[in-house]
């Protein structure tokens, strides 16, 4: 009887210290699991106060490029009276009180700009890229205005008459 009670004792022992261990087991990983769970929302938040931080000056820089090029639009243009005096009026331009322009339309005035002077450079490209051939598109011109050869190929004033002139 005593051994069966030192034995039973022995189990209920085991058992205790069975279930000791498991609940310790499951406290470490609760835990491992809080302390994660709070570095990952901590890297979250490091995130997205850099994406927010990030944002906040590219908005600040592009508002700061815009204040830029806006005084440099103020500055840029001289306005001259008629008689060559410089105009110390206020350019209309930038009159807020009549025109209502508060900075927006400073893109759309670059845009403009932009696109005149693509249009200007497309102009003078090919100006200059069809310029040689001029002369034989005009001569061309004239032969099909009905001058004809003997006109364009021989000089009308010269005495002798088989003789070539110069193009």
């Amino acid at each position: 009887a005593k051994q069966e009670l030192i034995f039973s004792v022995r189990k209920k022992l085991l058992n205790v210290t069975e279930q000791i261990d498991e609940l310790q087991l499951e406290e470490d990983e609760a835990v491992f699991n809080v302390n994660d769970l709070s570095l990952r929302r901590q890297v979250e938040q490091n995130d997205l106060w850099n994406f927010q931080h990030d944002y906040e000056r590219k908005m600040e820089k592009e508002l700061k490029r815009k204040r830029i090029v806006e005084e440099k639009m103020k500055w840029a243009v001289k306005f001259y009276t008629l008689s060559g005096k410089p105009d110390k009026r206020e350019p209309l331009i930038y009159c807020e009180k009549i025109n209502g322009c508060d900075g927006n339309n400073v893109q759309q005035y670059l845009d403009t700009i932009k696109s005149k002077t693509d249009q200007l450079q497309a102009q003078q490209y090919l100006t200059s890229v069809f310029k040689p051939f001029q002369r034989i598109w005009d001569s061309f011109d004239d032969l099909v205005s009905g001058d004809g050869l003997h006109s364009h190929f021989f000089d009308k004033h010269s005495s002798k008459e088989n003789e070539r002139v110069e193009i």
